[in-house]
């Protein structure tokens, strides 16, 4: 649904339908909206008018591999990724000036078993991925391919969520199962080292995470226990 807000911030909702499909995640920049039909095979893309409604974007949605459940952009708008959990790759698109999503060469790239989070380096050179296999390291070329770093690193356990610090020296990922966060440091090549003291002891089913616009606190959504973890991030 579409909502709009008054001047006392009630809502009021209107229909948009994503694919007919559940949607397990968007993405939103100033101008438009990406939604990951899980459900489904496809990204539904839409135009935000200036009343905040929202428009399909031609030729939305836009096929993707199977079950993608995460997207990510990078920071100068040209390219994004989505993980398809079924089909055990990413999905990898250039984004038309009108957002329109067009496959990068060699797309799908493989991952790991069915990856479930995507977060790209503020540089936008690098892209994580996390799936049964732990985390994985991307650099992201200047026509949007990707070339796999190394191995992928041991997280914890059913890692479902992703955030890198804003100045990119860090990664920090939330374990499920194992109810903690995994924290790694960034090499200048994007290769990841875990820290020391890492995992992180966080609420039951530790699900998603962000990282304050400072890089000073990263707070976690636990799903188990119905609360928020708070951290300080300390200066390495």
């Amino acid at each position: 649904a579409n909502y709009s807000g008054d001047a006392n911030n009630n809502l009021a909702a209107s229909a948009c339908n994503a694919a007919n499909e559940s949607v397990n995640v968007v993405l939103l920049t100033s101008q438009r909206l990406y939604a990951a039909n899980s459900g489904g095979t496809n990204i539904s893309a839409y135009a935000i008018g200036a009343d905040g409604t929202l428009v399909a974007i031609a030729g939305s949605p836009f096929a993707a591999g199977t079950n993608p459940v995460a997207v990510a952009l990078t920071p100068d708008g040209q390219y994004l990724y989505a993980a398809n959990i079924n089909s055990n790759n990413i999905s990898a698109y250039s984004v038309g000036a009108g957002g329109s999503l067009t496959p990068v060469s060699g797309s799908p790239f493989g991952t790991g078993g069915n990856p479930q989070a995507v977060a790209v380096s503020p540089n936008g050179a690098y892209l994580y991925v996390a799936s049964a296999d732990g985390v994985s390291a991307y650099s992201i070329a200047a026509d949007g391919q990707l070339s796999a770093i190394g191995l992928p690193v041991t997280a914890g356990t059913d890692t479902l969520g992703l955030a890198v610090t804003p100045d990119g020296k860090h990664l920090y990922a939330t374990n499920f199962i194992s109810h903690d966060v995994s924290a790694f440091s960034i090499a200048a090549d994007g290769g990841l080292t875990e820290i020391t003291d890492s995992p992180f002891a966080a609420g039951t089913n530790a699900r998603f995470v962000t990282v304050t616009p400072d890089g000073t606190h990263l707070y976690v959504a636990n799903q188990g226990s119905d609360d928020v973890s708070a951290f300080s991030i300390d200066a390495i």
